[in-house]
């Protein structure tokens, strides 16, 4: 947006069960992906963090 590109960086990744809902919503952590195992038994998520934030050009160059 505006051309502003953001880059995150993984902090941790872990599979935990679908029902730790607060654990995900309040993690801290600037963004956090989610997906559900095979067979959806549990949920594979990935803790990340802001590490920079550049205009467009400068991430062209």
């Amino acid at each position: 947006m505006d051309g502003v590109v953001s880059e995150y960086e993984l902090s941790k990744l872990e599979t935990v069960d679908p029902h730790k809902v607060e654990y995900v919503h309040n993690s801290g952590h600037d963004l956090v992906l989610y997906t559900c195992t095979y067979g959806g038994e549990y949920r594979v998520v990935a803790f990340c963090d802001r590490v920079e934030t550049k205009s467009r050009e400068q991430a062209k160059s």
